[in-house]
């Protein structure tokens, strides 16, 4: 096989990495997509979600999971509703708007961040009910 020099790392367990060598990785083959918290990292990945999102998996749907954490699950709730590029480009635009005063008190940030998810997602309940991926959200309340 001939190898292709790429800033992708695939990691995998030897039967995945064969299945990829054997057929490349389509996007039938996603069932999970992980997101991480950290706001750096969900910026720099706007463009691979654009394309992911609006273009790689639309061609293959199929029931997939969504995890995700902070940035990472608004990236996955932006990516689930109709018009996901749009959605993207909002969260993207917003998340780097946003503003807080020295010491913000956790009521202040909770707010702010609710007010972002207000306006990346017009409704919860319609951006999981288009999906021809069954949507499972489960929405964790920190303590303290």
């Amino acid at each position: 096989m001939t190898s292709i020099r790429t800033p992708i790392v695939i990691h995998a367990g030897a039967r995945a990495a064969a299945h990829i060598r054997a057929r490349g990785l389509l996007p039938d083959d996603i069932a999970v997509i992980p997101a991480g918290a950290g706001g750096p990292k969900g910026l720099i990945l706007h463009g691979l979600d654009r394309f992911v999102f609006g273009e790689w998996l639309p061609r293959a749907p199929r029931e997939r999971h969504f995890i995700g954490a902070s940035i990472g699950a608004w990236r996955m709730d932006s990516a689930l509703q109709p018009g996901a590029v749009g959605a993207l480009e909002r969260l993207v635009r917003l998340y780097a708007e946003q503003q807080y005063p020295p010491n913000p008190a956790p009521a202040y940030i909770s707010r702010v961040c609710r007010d972002l998810v207000d306006q990346v997602v017009d409704n919860v309940a319609d951006a999981f009910a288009h999906c021809v991926e069954r949507a499972d959200p489960t929405i964790m309340q920190p303590l303290g």
